[in-house]
């Protein structure tokens, strides 16, 4: 009997070890699926700015830009001067909230995901530019939710952009103090601003 049930354990070890490989080999499946969608949306990034629609429109502005602080009613205005531009590439670009008719209510998690690392990205591109930072206004200005705000930060930390302590970060306080304005914009006139990065 003892040997018995030895035997029914040592299968069930098996049988578990089975099961849970078959497991990890479908968990592999789909991270590496999302792996390669992401590094596809990586490859196709923004490239209508390479078209002369848009490269026309920021030749005129890529060196002011770098001296802009994100969020401000300067770098509004420098977006407002090449309209065009920015309207086209967000027709263009689904990792925008202005893509869609409803903004991130609308975006999926592929475009969410995108939208942060290009925030990211732009970053580098201001002298004084901070992902976290760029959350905490775009939380206004796309009016999302905290949830939704606190998870968007966290991938930030993940992606090594910024220290877990920074997730403290005021919203409301750093709002105010880089004085974003919402303004209605004439294509929606949903209050939301333009948001190029």
């Amino acid at each position: 009997m003892r040997k018995q049930n030895k035997l029914l354990f040592l299968l069930g070890v098996a049988e578990h070890w089975a099961k849970h490989t078959v497991h990890k080999i479908w968990v592999a499946w789909f991270l590496w699926k999302l792996a390669g969608k992401l590094v596809w949306r990586s490859l196709v990034h923004d490239l209508s700015k390479y078209g002369w629609t848009e490269t026309k429109h920021f030749a005129r502005t890529v060196r002011k830009l770098r001296n802009t602080t994100y969020g401000t009613d300067e770098y509004f205005a420098l977006l407002e001067s090449i309209k065009p531009a920015i309207e086209h590439h967000y027709a263009r670009n689904r990792h925008h909230p202005e893509h869609f008719e409803n903004g991130i209510q609308d975006m999926g998690a592929l475009d969410q995901l995108e939208m942060i690392c290009d925030w990211c990205a732009a970053c580098k591109k201001h002298k004084d530019g901070n992902p976290i930072q760029s959350a905490a206004i775009n939380a206004k200005r796309f009016d999302y939710g905290p949830t939704k705000h606190l998870f968007y930060r966290k991938v930030i930390v993940d992606l090594a952009e910024a220290k877990s302590a920074e997730l403290d970060v005021n919203v409301e306080e750093h709002y105010e103090r880089t004085k974003v304005q919402r303004t209605v914009n004439s294509k929606d006139g949903n209050g939301h601003q333009p948001r190029f990065r």
